[in-house]
This record gives structure tokens, sequence and C-alpha cells, in this order.
């Protein structure tokens, strides 16, 4: 359908960033608008690793899009938390929740 799930791991940070970006873009070019970024096996993230996030946002937002982002770990949780983008994405706690919200 309109939605594909993408599963990060390890550090996404600025190395990984403009990959993840073309990743998208490649999708979105091709009519899928809504996202569901699995970022329970990444480590660690960084300020252009967010701004990947965001980036996202607005482009699936601007085609009546929606990101929802699955977020299980305590580290990846707390960076959410504390740059208040948990009040920007919805965060759900497994894959099959994040895709059912976008039914």
């Amino acid at each position: 359908g309109d939605t594909t799930l993408l599963s990060l791991s390890g550090e996404f940070s600025i190395d990984q960033s403009d990959r993840f970006q073309r990743s998208c873009q490649e999708y979105l070019d091709r009519g899928i608008i809504n996202f569901v970024i699995d970022l329970a096996g990444v480590t660690q993230v960084d300020s252009a690793a967010l701004e990947c996030l965001l980036w996202l946002q607005d482009m699936t937002s601007s085609h009546s899009g929606r990101v929802r982002l699955v977020a299980d770990s305590e580290d990846v949780a707390t960076v959410l938390r504390i740059t208040r983008l948990d009040q920007k994405f919805e965060i759900c706690s497994t894959v099959e929740g994040a895709a059912r919200s976008l039914r």
C-alpha cells in the first residue's frame, strides 16, 4: 500500500543520514506517504538523524502522509523527550502498533 517500514540499527548519525534521506525520497517518489521508522535497534541518535526525521515528517505531511516512530530503547526515547520531538511524532512501542495507528 502506501506505507513502508524502515528498520534502523546501530548508530543513526550523520554518516547514515544521507542514505536514510535518499531511501525515504525514493519511497516518496513511488507514492509511499506513510512511514513506520523502527528505531528499536538504534543505540545512538545525533542531531543530523533528528533533522532527517523532521525532514521526513515535513515531506509526508505535505502529501497527507504520516510518520510513526518505534522507540523502545530508553536511550532513544530520552533523546526524543529531551529534544521535545516526542511531541512532534507519535511514538509507539511496537511495529505492529505503529502500523495499526496508520490504518
